[in-house]
């Protein structure tokens, strides 16, 4: 239910602490539906609950066989002085300190936020504050579009260009929401989307934009001259193609999402799991020209409920 998925998330901690964005992100990544937040004071209730039960002298063998609240994991993570190699991007140190340690991925790997909002603390910085300079600059760098892809490759690449700092890794809830946001606003050169997606039609980009050609996108948006004006138009310019396929890409769309949802995807999409996304992006053969209908597969699989998927 509502409650155990809360709980397997990770948001006990940030919701006994006061942290309404950490608890929103926890909510996000165990899938509850808009319907749970009549479960408030269950979920309190139960939290405060594990709080008392949680703590390392109460049955220790049994918090480590499973998920564990994450004051406990960020105290070990940070005992093993592991977060000079977090906070500097330093996997091979992270990996050594963490060898044959308590804080495994089975443990702790949902509390990954938690350590970063600690680690930054000791430097006198604050995980909201560096991700909202992390989210505009990945924003600026095309974030939105490689975080709707699934693309783990892309997303690296949108972090070297953007010269994100690796905690910026902590941002993918705060990114995701953003982009929702700007995706919900009309732009203002909205009115100019078609022209974009002619004049990139025009450059012969189609062929490579519907095959994944990411080379080939490139070359044709810079044969045709497109700038800032034509940032958001990738949706516009693919049912461009698409319609010159004689296809549209409202029809499209449900195509993807309807196997996506068969491929066992929706609860990893609701609860903001991109690796067991991209897995069943995989799974579900979703072409290239799935790739802006993630909005699509989101509302389709909110009605259906990720229990159902």
């Amino acid at each position: 239910g509502c409650v155990g998925k809360f709980v397997k998330a990770g948001g006990c901690w940030p919701l006994l602490v006061g942290d309404e964005e950490a608890v929103e992100a926890a909510a996000a990544r165990g899938g509850l539906e808009p319907a749970c937040k009549v479960c408030q004071e269950e979920v309190a209730k139960r939290c405060y609950e594990e709080a008392d039960r949680g703590h390392p002298e109460h049955n220790q063998t049994e918090s480590r066989e499973g998920p564990a609240p994450c004051r406990e994991c960020v105290a070990d993570f940070r005992s093993l002085k592991g977060c000079e190699p977090l906070l500097a991007g330093d996997e091979e140190g992270l990996e050594h300190v963490l060898v044959n340690s308590s804080v495994t991925e089975e443990r702790c790997g949902h509390c990954e936020e938690e350590a970063y909002r600690s680690c930054l603390a000791d430097e006198g910085r604050s995980l909201p504050e560096v991700c909202q300079v992390c989210v505009n600059n990945a924003m600026d760098h095309g974030g939105c579009d490689a975080l709707a892809s699934g693309d783990e490759d892309r997303l690296e690449e949108v972090a070297h260009a953007a010269g994100l700092e690796p905690a910026c890794r902590a941002c993918k809830d705060p990114l995701r929401r953003a982009c929702g946001e700007r995706r919900q606003k009309k732009p203002e050169h909205a009115g100019s989307c078609g022209a974009c997606a002619g004049k990139f039609a025009a450059a012969g980009g189609c062929p490579a934009l519907i095959g994944g050609d990411a080379a080939g996108v490139n070359a044709s948006i810079a044969a045709a001259g497109l700038g800032q004006e034509c940032e958001e138009c990738e949706a516009d310019a693919y049912d461009h193609c698409i319609q010159g396929t004689g296809g549209d890409l409202k029809t499209t769309c449900h195509s993807c999402a309807t196997r996506f949802l068969a491929a066992k995807g929706c609860g990893p999409l609701l609860a903001g799991d991109e690796e067991l996304v991209a897995e069943a992006v995989v799974k579900a053969g979703l072409e290239p020209a799935c790739t802006p209908c993630h909005d699509h597969a989101v509302e389709m699989c909110q009605a259906v409920g990720s229990e159902s998927a």
